[in-house]
């Protein structure tokens, strides 16, 4: 069963009659016990038993994933900037446990992210007047600059930024899992969704659909 442990709980049951069962929660909606009879003779038979159980939360995408979601989505201002081989984005919260807040997320064709904090402050330099970029190109500034030119593998990555900073809400949301690696979802600028696996960095691809419900 689906539940929300990692080895589903199992009690004994008289072979007539009727039992109820009560867990705290589900990792998959709808999610399918199996009882198991045994006799003298040690034959045994199963039957599954699907238990009509939704999920707590919704996501904010279609089509669901199987897996039910961790908590509902975070809204959170965001920006995003593409570039040669990628993109960079920034999300002013990201909500679990606790919230984070200011984070660079990098993503790269080659399907990789990391995951960034913003540390830039005003006061601090917008960029580096001694990188010329390529004709057409442009540096990143701000937030996205200095992860940009503090990080050597991003840079290389990444390479120039081919158009501006764009501002709009974003979503993220984690999907609850039996076992590693941490699944989240976030929406891009044009409203389609990825799919990250791992925490700070990992693989990411894109979620079938166009993101809206």
């Amino acid at each position: 069963m689906g539940t929300s442990l990692r080895f589903a709980p199992w009690q004994d049951v008289d072979p007539n009659g009727a039992t109820t069962m009560r867990l705290d929660g589900t990792v998959y909606r709808n999610p399918i016990a199996t009882l198991t009879v045994k006799n003298e003779a040690g034959e045994i038979a199963t039957a599954d038993v699907t238990i009509e159980w939704p999920c707590r939360y919704s996501y904010f995408f279609l089509p669901e994933p199987a897996a039910c979601p961790l908590g509902p989505p975070t809204v959170t201002d965001a920006a995003q900037q593409e570039f040669e081989n990628g993109r960079m984005l920034w999300l002013a919260v990201i909500g679990r446990d606790t919230a984070v807040y200011k984070q660079i997320l990098v993503l790269g064709n080659d399907g990789s992210w990391q995951l960034y904090d913003d540390t830039w402050q005003e006061g601090e330099p917008r960029d580096d007047p001694s990188l010329a970029p390529p004709e057409g190109l442009s540096q990143p500034i701000r937030g996205f600059g200095k992860v940009w030119r503090a990080q050597e593998d991003v840079r290389n990555k990444l390479g120039w930024a081919t158009g501006s900073e764009q501002g709009f809400t974003s979503m993220w949301q984690w999907r609850s899992q039996e076992s590693i690696p941490s699944i989240a979802y976030v929406q891009l600028a044009d409203g389609r969704v990825i799919e990250l696996a791992g925490d700070e960095t990992g693989t990411w691809q894109y979620y079938p659909g166009d993101g809206n419900r």
